[in-house]
């Protein structure tokens, strides 16, 4: 595989050998909350997963490459409708040798909330939560008509919530692994009355790759809330439906799945060891109900001791028709030690970081 062109960022400068044990602790980002409409709460959003690991063997002519998710933003709130909220950016790490490179690390990223519509039963459509490296991501939560986007899986991206009809969110899509780096994005959210998901305000968030980004949450009109989105991840969540009639809510986005090359890496990388720590695991899931937000306990525990976590899902915009809280940013933070903390956390317009370890 060739060097992969575009990857702006952050440069350290090149140095010699002598790389001991690296360490990394990585968030993907949160989902955006829903927007609110004509007194009726809408859903939270879901959030991000958490990855932690150990690199060891790492060479003067290895690069890291880290590019940190940011949150989904929330959906708009209207006087009688609410826009579902867009997912979040998947938070990557890979390993750049100036030839090659090789995937080490996707930490998911939560669900947008669905979009309240005027009849609809209060904070139903939460988005779901990221997943861990061994198992399935939340499913976004249905509204009172629409049909919650599917979570994904370690192998599969989730399904979007309501099956072919014009309301229908998108799929999540998978990643292209014969490339890197790699990962699948989220699926939008439906529109209200419309086939084609997508076009509301609550934007997915991105990591400045190209690869892992949130879904956008739909468009919703005359009463009816829109789906959320879905996060992107190792596979991407897919997106909720909007409300098909009757002036309902929109599904939540579904969350996405995490992913972690552990062991010997390939060549020309099988110098190279990745090692879980122990502390990984799937953003906390979403309980739903109108104004909880449960909050992100992933990554709690942690090599760094950081109690500032990352990937907290967007809080819904409550029952005044207001929009819905922007998801919170994914973060990294690598260092060799507890105390040598370094944290990358994403740029206004993301862009990927580049640390020759040696430096560091």
């Amino acid at each position: 595989m060739g060097a992969v062109a575009g990857m702006m960022g952050v440069t350290a400068t090149l140095g010699g050998g002598g790389i001991g044990d690296l360490y990394f602790s990585v968030w993907g980002a949160g989902g955006g909350g829903g927007g609110g409409g004509d007194g009726r709460a809408p859903g939270v959003g879901g959030n991000g997963a958490f990855v932690e690991f150990k690199v060891s063997g790492l060479k003067a002519t290895d690069t890291l490459k880290m590019a940190p998710g940011s949150g989904g933003i929330g959906g708009q709130g209207t006087g009688s409708d609410g826009q579902g909220g867009g997912g979040g950016a998947a938070s990557l790490v890979y390993i750049d040798n100036g030839t090659d490179q090789v995937m080490v690390a996707i930490a998911g990223a939560g669900g947008g909330g669905g979009g309240a519509g005027a009849g609809g039963l209060s904070g139903t459509g939460h988005g779901g939560s990221a997943g861990s490296i061994t198992g399935s991501a939340q499913d976004g939560a249905a509204g009172q008509d629409g049909v919650g986007g599917g979570g994904a899986s370690i192998t599969a991206a989730g399904s979007g919530g309501g099956g072919s009809g014009n309301d229908a969110g998108g799929g999540g899509s998978s990643p292209n692994t014969a490339s890197v780096p790699f990962a699948g994005d989220g699926g939008d959210g439906g529109q209200v009355n419309s086939s084609t998901p997508g076009g509301g305000i609550g934007l997915g968030g991105t990591n400045g790759t190209g690869q892992g980004d949130g879904g956008t949450g739909g468009v919703s009109d005359s009463n009816e809330g829109s789906g959320g989105a879905g996060g992107g991840g190792y596979y991407g969540g897919g997106g909720g439906e909007a409300d098909a009639a009757g002036s309902d809510d929109g599904g939540g986005g579904g969350g996405a799945s995490s992913y972690l090359n552990t062991g010997t890496l390939p060549a020309p990388f099988d110098h190279i060891t990745v090692t879980n720590t122990g502390n990984t695991s799937a953003g906390t899931f979403q309980t739903g109900g109108e104004g909880v937000l449960t909050s992100q306990a992933a990554g709690s525990t942690n090599f760094f001791n950081e109690t500032s976590l990352g990937g907290q899902g967007g809080e819904d915009g409550g029952t005044g028709s207001a929009s819905g809280s922007d998801g919170e940013d994914g973060k990294i933070l690598y260092g060799f030690s507890a105390a040598g903390k370094n944290t990358i956390t994403p740029a206004a317009t993301p862009v990927v970081t580049t640390v020759d370890p040696s430096t560091i």
